[in-house]
């Protein structure tokens, strides 16, 4: 399951400070978002997406999805399927040395509940 990878991945770099988590309610109640982060943890900002226009600038089709987004707001990579702390890092090390923009990136990511999105500068 992908929950519990991304909130091994979320502690790892809030510890460090060079990444963000931030989900997107996509296709779901605030309600249920609640209840899911009750049950299962998670203490990323998580925020609403009234019509969907963040789902729809990232072609969200489905979730799971998870992208990383660059400190220029820009999507590195996209993944279609669930994600594993292990794949996320070698992801992160690989986009971090390839960018040449200064600042921190953030994972967006996704679950039954939301789809994380935004650019920490």
């Amino acid at each position: 399951m992908e929950h519990p990878e991304l909130i091994r991945f979320h502690q790892r770099h809030r510890a460090v400070g060079d990444l963000e988590v931030v989900g997107v309610v996509y296709a779901d109640t605030a309600e249920a978002v609640r209840d899911f982060r009750s049950d299962e943890g998670g203490d990323w900002p998580v925020l609403p997406d009234p019509g969907g226009r963040v789902a729809l600038d990232l072609a969200v089709a489905r979730v799971p999805e998870s992208f990383l987004v660059n400190p220029g707001g820009v999507v590195v990579p996209k993944i279609l399927v669930g994600v594993r702390a292990g794949d996320l890092e070698q992801l992160l090390q690989r986009a971090k040395a390839e960018e040449i923009t200064e600042g921190n990136m953030s994972w967006v990511s996704s679950s039954t509940c939301s789809v994380p999105w935004a650019a920490r500068r």
